[in-house]
């Protein structure tokens, strides 16, 4: 106990435990590792402490993987809160998700109304082939009593208001003022959020692909003064798409790929889709292949032939970078069913993960989620790399 003297007499009174789980997914066959304390709080705990009812009227918003619980819930609710907000399963949404709820009830929404306009992948959604929802208890009409702080003028001069594209791949440009160090930033395009890159100068830029119908990008800046959130809804004019993919990943300067590979039915023996052959002859494509980090990349399409592809992601290169590197890919086709993954662990540079089999005409997605590896020699060099 001597690792959080912070909480000895409530551990010795009974009112906490330690729990230590294994940790980690890094071992050579994707064992757990490590080990990770935390704490586990007893009823007594909030007996002891709360008698004063300290969280009267409050809201308890758990941003952790399953972190909606009855029995968390109903023993916050007895020592006072009104409010108790979490996910039902795990996930990758609530880092994003938590703190654009907040966000919206700064701006005067009340709780429910913050939910409702979250994008639908951060309030439920499948992953990793189990589904997961953000569920609230208790009283859905509570606001926050806090005076909003912002990070300064967010502008999006592309695209405009309104603007009709006719494009897939749209290019979106804008400014953050003032920008200063320890700033950060993301971007969304229908509720899928990819970090941002902004220059010393406060300016943004970058591309990535919308959709047939109705859009919204969102830029997303937090600064050490605040936060604030600016967005554009503008129209997509172009055919509607049978699939849309989106790779990201956390790692600046570091080269990851998205693939896309007929492997059966009248699919079978076809070219695959990736930084290679972007845009092939059966009518998938890769908008851009971005070999310096973050992403976004997608392969999308009109129409396929029918049959089963396997989509997968390849670590080019890190470029000497040597933090962990995570990819997350989104999956929409025409089941109106769609799918976001994560990396069950950390990709290792030239490493294989293989992502999900979709399936045509019937638009199924259906989980891999493996590791694996390739000889380096079995991809090609990219110019200049």
């Amino acid at each position: 106990m001597n690792s959080i003297p912070t909480y000895w007499s409530a551990w010795t009174g009974g009112e906490v435990d330690v729990i230590i789980v294994d940790w980690g997914l890094d071992g050579a066959n994707g064992e757990r590792t490590q080990t990770r304390s935390f704490i586990g709080v007893r009823p007594k705990f909030w007996d002891t402490n709360y008698k004063d009812r300290k969280f009267a009227r409050g809201l308890f918003l758990n941003a952790g993987c399953g972190s909606y619980d009855a029995t968390m819930s109903n023993t916050l609710f007895g020592v006072g809160i009104a409010s108790y907000a979490g996910w039902t399963d795990s996930q990758p949404v609530s880092p994003w998700a938590y703190n654009r709820l907040l966000l919206r009830m700064a701006r005067g929404r009340n709780l429910q109304q913050a939910v409702d306009d979250l994008p639908q992948h951060l309030k439920g959604g499948v992953f990793n082939g189990n589904p997961y929802m953000l569920k609230i208890a208790g009283d859905p009409d509570i606001t926050l009593n806090a005076t909003p702080t912002t990070a300064g003028s967010i502008t999006i001069t592309t695209p405009r208001p309104g603007q009709t594209v006719t494009t897939r791949v749209l290019q979106y440009a804008g400014s953050i003022s003032p920008w200063p160090a320890g700033s950060y930033a993301s971007v969304e395009i229908n509720g899928v959020p990819s970090p941002l890159t902004v220059n010393s100068n406060g300016n943004f830029h970058g591309s990535t692909v919308c959709r047939a119908g109705s859009n919204v990008l969102r830029v997303h800046a937090v600064t050490p003064t605040g936060e604030d959130v600016e967005e554009v809804r503008f129209t997509g004019s172009f055919p509607s798409q049978a699939l849309w993919t989106e790779l990201s990943w956390n790692t600046d300067g570091t080269d990851v790929d998205l693939h896309l590979n007929p492997i059966s039915g009248s699919a079978q023996g076809l070219t695959e889709c990736y930084w290679y052959n972007k845009v092939t002859s059966w009518g998938a494509a890769l908008d851009v292949d971005d070999v310096d980090g973050f992403g976004p990349e997608h392969i999308t399409a009109t129409s396929l032939p029918s049959g089963r592809y396997e989509l997968y992601v390849h670590y080019f290169s890190a470029h000497g970078v040597t933090a962990a590197t995570t990819p997350y890919v989104w999956v929409e086709t025409t089941s109106g069913n769609p799918m976001s993954f994560m990396c069950p662990r950390p990709l290792p540079e030239y490493g294989i993960w293989r992502v999900a089999y979709v399936d045509y005409p019937e638009g199924r997605i259906t989980p891999i989620n493996e590791l694996t590896t390739r000889a380096r020699s079995e991809f090609p060099v990219k110019p200049g790399r």
